[in-house]
């Protein structure tokens, strides 16, 4: 069971920025909010973009120790959730 519902909570912590980041969109009357998102929004894609990519050399250098192994195994939750701030960025 616990191995099933993993997944949901990484997606849940990959989109905690965007929850935010709807919130300050839906309260806001301010014109100038879609240019107040387009930062974060490139910000949290290469920061996604660049995690998923130092999977495999992570692994390379550290072979003893799980966590880039568990990096690995998940990279492309990582590299979906870029593509999805990345695609925000492009729309603001």
């Amino acid at each position: 069971m616990h191995a099933r519902l993993y997944p949901y909570w990484l997606w849940l912590l990959l989109a905690l920025p965007a929850f935010g980041m709807a919130a300050g969109l839906a309260g806001s009357d301010d014109p100038d909010i879609y240019h107040t998102l387009l930062h974060p929004t490139g910000e949290f894609s290469a920061r996604f973009m660049i995690i998923a990519m130092l999977a495999s050399p992570l692994v390379l250098i550290f072979r003893g120790w799980r966590g880039p192994r568990w990096l690995q195994k998940n990279r492309r939750y990582f590299g979906v959730a870029a593509f999805g701030y990345a695609a925000l960025h492009t729309v603001f």
